[in-house]
């Protein structure tokens, strides 16, 4: 479901990847799927809720200056979410 949300979507997106307990294989029947889009260039990030299917979602649209701002912030408080220590499933690679 992950996946066709993206290519529906975001078919320009540089990479997906799909975080949370649906990734780490603990989805429980309240789990949403937590789904990081990396876009190209300097469009404004954002976060939304949808759902897809049967599926609530939660959207973390990026760009690569905005995931490292993130990415930093997280860093700083030694609280990794964004792309850290948790298990991620590739959806889209562009390179």
């Amino acid at each position: 479901m992950a996946r066709l949300l993206v290519r529906r979507d975001f078919p320009q997106a540089r990479a997906a990847w799909l975080g949370g307990s649906v990734a780490l294989g603990m989805a429980t029947a309240t789990s949403d799927l937590d789904i990081t889009v990396l876009m190209h260039g300097s469009s404004a990030s954002y976060r939304s809720s949808i759902h897809f299917g049967e599926w609530p979602v939660e959207l973390f649209v990026q760009t690569e200056d905005s995931l490292e701002h993130f990415r930093s912030k997280e860093h700083a408080v030694r609280k990794p979410s964004t792309t850290g220590t948790q298990s991620v499933v590739p959806l889209h690679d562009r390179h």
